[in-house]
């Protein structure tokens, strides 16, 4: 980006001036980045984000090379930070490299990382969402396969392998009954 186009540059001959700059920005937007992961907050990741390569503003003393570096490095930590360790999203992480090697700009640098960040924050609250739902589904689904049966919480709470008060309070959090009243309703 900053030699210009149309000659032949070596990798090995850049050198990485502001390195340091990049390195020291991660390391301060650290916390802010493990919060947003933890608080599921695609606004704190996108801000983080900016922050970090966006430096001060003035891109003029930073070798392209080192924002590259840097990104694949904010790459890494954010994905060692998610709770999750999906295999999709190790194939997510490296689509994510691949569509860093086809930036030209620092700003399509930056938005293909929030852009992306925010993505796998929303499937991961998704999938905690789903782990909260799948249980309850699993127990209504037996309540009607069932339902001439003798029916008990602890029964339910053994199919769908959680403790029998935790069950019945998602339960409620997610149907808004108790599961006693829903059986009578049943």
């Amino acid at each position: 980006m900053i030699l210009g186009t149309g000659r032949l540059i070596f990798f090995s001959e850049l050198t990485c001036t502001g390195e340091e700059g990049i390195s020291q920005a991660i390391d301060r937007a650290f916390p802010d980045l493990k919060r947003a992961i933890e608080t599921h907050s695609g606004e704190k990741m996108a801000k983080a984000v900016e922050e970090i390569l966006y430096l001060d503003g003035s891109l003029a003393d930073y070798d392209m090379t080192c924002l590259y570096e840097g990104a694949q490095r904010l790459t890494d930590i954010f994905f060692q930070l998610c709770p999750e360790k999906d295999p999709l999203l190790q194939e997510r992480k490296e689509e994510i490299l691949m569509a860093l090697q086809h930036c030209s700009r620092v700003r399509q640098m930056i938005n293909t990382l929030k852009k992306s960040f925010s993505e796998i924050i929303e499937l991961i609250v998704l999938n905690k969402e789903n782990e909260c739902v799948l249980p309850v589904r699993l127990a209504q689904e037996y309540v009607d396969r069932h339902f001439g049966e003798k029916i008990q919480l602890e029964t339910i709470a053994e199919v769908v392998n959680l403790n029998p008060v935790y069950f019945s309070a998602l339960f409620k959090k997610e149907t808004g009954m108790n599961f006693s009243s829903y059986l009578a309703n049943e």
